[in-house]
């Protein structure tokens, strides 16, 4: 996401290293996710790092960045899975060919 793209303030930055100061926020090297799409995944932030706050900044070390990517990878899955059984149900019951 381009900084410049961005419409309002309810936006995620994750950014690499320890926060130090308020001048680091907006890096044009962070990551951003919309408040819609951290939602998705919000319980496994909080399952993973108890200190989880979306209002305050809170390091994630190396080992709780590798339980993220395996948690995300699996809430990707069981997302397809009932996708899927929600696309299949519907074209069985709702969709006449």
């Amino acid at each position: 996401m381009n900084l410049n793209d961005f419409n309002g303030t309810c936006y995620y930055e994750f950014a690499s290293g320890k926060f130090e100061d308020w001048d680091q926020c907006w890096n044009e090297n962070s990551v951003y996710l919309t408040e819609e799409s951290i939602i998705v995944f919000e319980d496994i932030l909080k399952k993973i790092n108890s200190k989880w706050d979306p209002y305050d900044c809170v390091y994630f070390d190396k080992d709780q960045i590798l339980k993220l990517e395996n948690e995300l990878k699996n809430k990707i899955e069981e997302l397809k899975n009932n996708i899927n059984i929600l696309t299949n149900f519907t074209k069985e019951h709702y969709i006449k060919y």
